[in-house]
């Protein structure tokens, strides 16, 4: 069973918080679907996006606070849901590393050295310099940088020159 450590105490039933056991193996199906209608319902004044599991950040989050709710039924996600500043990130990370399939908190290194490359020569950065970076900030510019190239072909597509059509 893993620990977060909070930085801002939080209060439950009464009592003072300032550290959460969780495990992610033991969220149920019931739980993965509660967290992922309460990420929808976070959602659903913006307008029509592509959502992916990967990049659904309020997704992760409630998938954390199914992590936490797993291995302490006496916690309420009302109770989850009064956590604030670093303190969402550090449960945040919890449900990503669920989506991603890597409990322990890392990624497969073929992939990771994979995208390191690729996020490198495209942003002509150095590899240490990705490398430093923690591991969530860089997937989640990586993910940012696959959206903006995305983007980018979509425009040229769209302005890609196109002779006229003959009537006949």
């Amino acid at each position: 069973m893993n620990k977060i450590y909070l930085k801002t105490s939080l209060f439950i039933n009464g009592v003072e918080v300032k550290e959460l056991t969780y495990d992610a193996n033991q969220i149920t199906a019931l739980q993965f679907s509660v967290a992922c209608a309460a990420s929808a319902d976070v959602d659903k004044t913006k307008a029509f996006a592509l959502k992916m599991r990967e990049n659904d950040y309020s997704l992760h989050m409630y998938l954390g606070f199914m992590a936490i709710i797993a291995v302490n039924p006496h916690i309420d996600i009302k109770d989850l849901e009064r956590i604030k500043g670093l303190d969402i990130l550090q449960i945040a990370n919890v449900g990503f590393f669920f989506i991603y399939r890597e409990i322990g908190g890392s990624l497969r290194r073929k992939h990771l050295r994979r995208a390191i490359r690729e996020y490198s020569r495209y942003f002509h950065t150095s590899i240490t310099e990705v490398e430093n970076k923690p591991l969530i900030e860089f997937l989640i510019d990586y993910r940012e940088a696959v959206e903006e190239v995305q983007e980018q072909q979509r425009q040229q597509k769209r302005n890609a020159y196109r002779p006229p059509r003959k009537r006949g």
